[in-house]
């Protein structure tokens, strides 16, 4: 049956109800504008539209209106949650800019009130139904809302226009929206103060029932790491001697690794796209490894296995995965490719603005780890893994102890990341030294004892981390170049250029032609940041010296910030700005 049809000049689709539904529904026929004067076009987004009418028939026939209200309300205050996020911070919210400027305005009302009662007068307002009788726009977030969502889900065709949707149905629909807006100034209550999800049984609760009752989402396919071990199992029935077979299932571990990392977590296969693929290269190649001279060749070869396993999936009997994300991504040799950026100074600044509003000091790894690696080009899980003890002086230098220790837990990347990191003034400013006696006095060993050990991983620092680590960053920018690693970026590019400022004004004065600075400064830098150092460094001086030199170095690492606000919750003293 054709269900295209033209009203004047404009192609509309008309749907017969089922008889079933018709008292139901209170129709026999939908009529829905295709808004194209093109049979062909309308042919297409028909077939579409058929396809989203038959889900609401379904949903009418099992008696799911209910979850069709807590759809909408599910998908309004978990998107809601991140705008507010946004918000509070200043930061562009959407395109849209009626949107921008209602989350704003709600972001200013809770700045300018107390978020409980200014929840429960929106609800009240919103229940009334009467935007005439609300004092100012930002008192009618609750019908707004309902609007908002009627009108989206009015274009998926779940439900009908503002003229087949009855009052009853709108009451309810606005009844549900009230209480959402309870929940979310309850929940903003607690994020004004640094509490998120992970601490909260509120949030936990909430937000775990929203994203239950979200619409069902495509099948994600096979875990990535049961792939990887159906992958070894069948690699290992070749007949490989014992020692390959045992390198073999390293290599397999090591790529789950890089996944984790990268993404937070290990996806399902269908979620692995040629955009995520092009990602996690970019990762193995800049940042996981963290060896500054890694080569495309090397990225290639682990790109190579990735691919193998993909083509694994594509071609057994199950079909896994129907294409292969990582074909043809091999990098040329002898090219290298740019590295993930860095922060510039205005989004390094409204990331240390981030980390003052959500500073928890039940949590305070959230907000020292950032900094550390800020100021001492620190690995992650480097100081995730410090224990108080590994906070030293010696000659008159504080440093960090990067060491690996089994019985604690203590691992290091390479040899080279065994090492002294000198602790630079800033830090001490902001309260470090405080806080590690602080903690010394409380009795821990641990200098950050939020940040757990997971066997699964080897590290303190594992894919949870990332993942709640890398969301304040993905409110600033939406660069997947941009991540908390970047700090590590950020610290070298601080040094070098401190380094090179005397050469390049000496060169603009006229005064000199060449050279560069001495090699002790670029050992040293490599040696605070964990590098593999080429060449000889042997020197008797430089090893007598190393220390100083190292904490002379770091100590030119310097931010056009304004850490103010930070010091403010670090040590309890009032913010002067």
């Amino acid at each position: 049956m054709d269900y295209v049809r033209r009203r004047g000049k404009i192609y509309h689709v008309v749907v017969p109800v089922p008889a079933d539904l018709q008292a139901l529904i209170g129709k026999r026929q939908i009529w829905r504008s295709l808004r194209t004067k093109c049979y062909t076009e309308a042919k297409s987004a028909a077939r579409k539209l058929l396809l989203t009418v038959d889900v609401l028939f379904q949903r009418v026939r099992d008696s799911m209106d209910g979850k069709l209200i807590d759809s909408m309300v599910a998908q309004y205050g978990l998107s809601t949650i991140t705008a507010q996020d946004k918000a509070r911070l200043g930061v562009k919210v959407s395109d849209d800019p009626d949107y921008n400027d209602f989350m704003l305005n709600r972001a200013e009302c809770l700045r300018l009130g107390d978020p409980e009662t200014v929840g429960a007068a929106m609800a009240k307002v919103a229940d009334m139904l009467q935007r005439e009788e609300a004092k100012g726009r930002h008192l009618t977030f609750g019908p707004e809302a309902a609007d908002i969502m009627l009108a989206h889900y009015n274009e998926l065709g779940l439900v009908g226009g503002p003229d087949e949707v009855t009052a009853d149905e709108v009451t309810e629909v606005v009844a549900a929206f009230a209480t959402a807006e309870r929940h979310l100034f309850k929940v903003e209550s607690e994020r004004m103060q640094g509490i998120t999800e992970d601490d909260s049984a509120y949030q936990h609760r909430l937000l775990g029932r929203w994203r239950a009752n979200l619409p069902v989402r495509k099948d994600l396919g096979l875990p990535l790491e049961e792939l990887f071990r159906l992958y070894g199992e069948d690699w290992a029935k070749r007949g490989y001697a014992p020692a390959r077979l045992k390198r073999k299932a390293a290599e397999l571990k090591y790529l789950e690794r890089v996944f984790a990392e990268c993404f937070g977590s290990v996806p399902k296969v269908k979620e692995v796209t040629p955009e995520t693929a092009l990602e996690l290269r970019e990762y193995l190649q800049h940042e996981f490894t963290d060896d500054m001279e890694l080569t495309n060749k090397t990225v290639n070869l682990r790109l190579e296995v990735i691919s193998a396993v993909f083509n694994f999936g594509k071609g057994h009997k199950s079909k896994f995965v129907s294409e292969n994300p990582f074909k043809g991504l091999n990098l040329p040799e002898g090219v290298k490719s740019d590295r993930s950026r860095i922060f510039e100074p205005s989004e390094l600044q409204a990331y240390l603005v981030m980390l003052a509003d959500l500073h928890n000091p039940d949590l305070p790894g959230m907000t020292w780890l950032p900094l550390i690696m800020m100021f001492s080009g620190m690995r992650c899980n480097e100081v995730a893994q410090l224990f108080v003890d590994d906070v030293q002086v010696k000659d008159g230098i504080d440093f960090f102890q990067i060491t690996g220790n089994s019985e604690r837990n203590q691992h290091v990347k390479s040899a080279e990341s065994v090492r002294n990191v000198p602790i630079h003034a800033a830090l001490i400013e902001l309260g470090l030294k405080d806080y590690v006696s602080h903690m010394k006095g409380l009795g821990h060993t641990q200098l950050f004892p939020n940040f757990k050990y997971r066997p699964a991983y080897g590290l303190y620092y594992d894919n949870n981390l990332s993942t709640r680590f890398n969301e304040p960053v993905n409110l600033i920018s939406d660069d997947p170049k941009l991540r908390l690693y970047s700090l590590r970026a950020n610290f070298r590019c601080s040094v070098e250029e401190a380094l090179l400022a005397p050469i390049l004004a000496a060169h603009d004065r006229g005064e000199f032609a060449g050279g560069s600075y001495h090699p002790y400064f670029d050992l040293a830098l490599n040696n605070v940041m964990g590098h593999k150092v080429k060449g000889n460094t042997g020197d008797t001086v430089y090893r007598k010296r190393q220390l100083s030199i190292m904490n002379g170095v770091l100590q030119m690492a310097a931010y056009r910030v304004d850490f103010s606000r930070l010091k403010a919750v670090l040590t309890g003293l009032p913010c002067t700005v």
